[in-house]
């Protein structure tokens, strides 16, 4: 009896921990459902904090490459593993979307919620091949994303 209760207490606590920094919730989903966006095709559309951000997250210098990519798992110098598809620009919010090869062939989408020049949540998402926010709102609205839970961008 007493293992019974003690699986049944761990699967309470493991189910009460449903939300994190990188779990986009409703709310966030509505907001990004009425935010109005700006495309873009150029990384360094994005402002030098955010940049500085995924640089930091990265442990070197974030690359993403318009042209040369490599969608395999083979590592070949002369490319990059990340393929730019655009940058989207809200009043509250970045999207920065690519291609990525490596391990899986995927596409990242990392939406960074700002408030004054400042960084307050980053959700990094999992879809397939999009080219604007319109295709990402209907993943959202199908629920065809995941979200990525380790640091890999």
């Amino acid at each position: 009896m007493g293992k019974i209760v003690c699986f049944l207490i761990i699967l309470l606590i493991q189910n009460s921990v449903v939300f994190s920094q990188n779990d986009p919730g409703k709310i966030f989903i509505r907001e990004i459902f009425s935010a109005s966006f700006t495309l873009k095709y150029s990384y360094h559309s994005l402002p030098k904090w955010i940049r500085g951000y995924l640089n930091e997250k990265n442990g070197r210098n974030f690359k993403i490459n318009k042209r040369k990519f490599n969608s395999s798992d083979i590592n070949i110098k002369e490319s990059r593993a990340r393929k730019l598809s655009y940058v989207a620009i809200s009043e509250k919010y970045y999207i920065l979307s690519y291609e990525h090869g490596g391990k899986s062939y995927h596409e990242h989408s990392i939406i960074f919620e700002i408030n004054s020049g400042q960084i307050v949540n980053v959700y990094n998402l999992i879809t397939s091949k999009h080219g604007d926010v319109a295709q990402l709102k209907y993943f959202f609205a199908n629920e065809l994303y995941s979200v990525q839970t380790s640091d890999e961008m």
